[in-house]
Order: structure tokens, then C-alpha cells, then sequence
């Protein structure tokens, strides 16, 4: 049972990250200027996302074994789907959409955030072996 816990820990730290994010940093300060801007700047979304980042980065560090980084992939979609279906019924600003497909939409949502974090966590890795083994030779 221990093995799983630290993953999925993360996973809801994730979570935790995506909702202080939208919250904290989106909406008070993107969503006013969004009428000024042609297009959201990439270093104001690399700001909206840090806290994300953060933790992600975290798991590459404390999540060891493929599974417990399969796990924390799947369990973090799942927990930012579930957020964002969560948004969409309790009417927040943005998240109707979430709602209005359904479970497919879910269902595919889920799958490409599974994915996506994946992707980002299997490159990291990859950096961080790769750091770790010039430094070693």
C-alpha cells in the first residue's frame, strides 16, 4: 500500500495546483486583461501553469519506479478532469463546456492529460538521468 500513496498524494497536490492556479492566478489576473491582449503572452501562461510545473516536478524527483509515475499520471488526470467537471457544475466562469459533453468529452479529456503528463514527467526523466549521468562521468 505504501507504494501507492506517495503518487497519488502528488497526484491530488496536483490538483490542489490546478485549482490555487485558476483561482489565485488566472482569473483575478488573466481573465481582466484578456479584452486588451490580441493573444494571452507564452510567459503569462508559464506563469498561470508554475504551480502545476512545480509539482510535476516534484514527482519526477520523489516518484522513482515507472509505476509510481504511471500511477501519478493516471490518477493526476483523472483528479484535473474531475476538477474541471467539478467547476462546470458549480457554474464557474469557463467550465460550462466541461460539462456540456458529457462523459465522452470526460472520457477524452482524461486519456489526453494522461497522455500530456506522460510525456512532460517521461522527458524530465530523461533530462534528469542524463544530468545525473554527466555529472557521474
Amino acid at each position: 500500500m505504501r507504494p501507492v500513496l506517495r503518487p497519488v498524494l502528488l497526484a491530488l497536490a496536483l490538483g490542489i495546483a490546478f485549482v490555487l492556479s485558476e483561482q489565485v492566478i488566472y482569473q483575478p489576473w488573466v481573465v481582466p486583461q484578456l479584452a486588451t491582449w490580441q493573444s494571452v503572452p507564452m510567459y503569462v501562461w508559464c506563469v498561470v501553469f508554475t504551480p502545476e510545473i512545480a509539482v510535476c516536478i516534484g514527482a519526477i524527483y520523489w516518484l522513482r519506479t515507472a509505476v509510481s509515475l504511471t500511477l501519478f499520471c493516471i490518477v493526476g488526470a483523472l483528479v484535473i478532469s474531475s476538477c474541471q467537471f467539478a467547476s462546470g457544475l458549480l457554474n464557474q466562469p469557463a467550465h460550462h463546456k466541461a460539462i456540456e459533453g458529457g462523459l465522452l468529452q470526460f472520457g477524452v479529456q482524461f486519456v489526453v492529460l494522461a497522455l500530456l503528463l506522460a510525456i512532460v514527467i517521461g522527458v524530465c526523466t530523461l533530462v534528469r538521468l542524463g544530468v545525473t549521468h554527466v555529472r557521474a562521468g
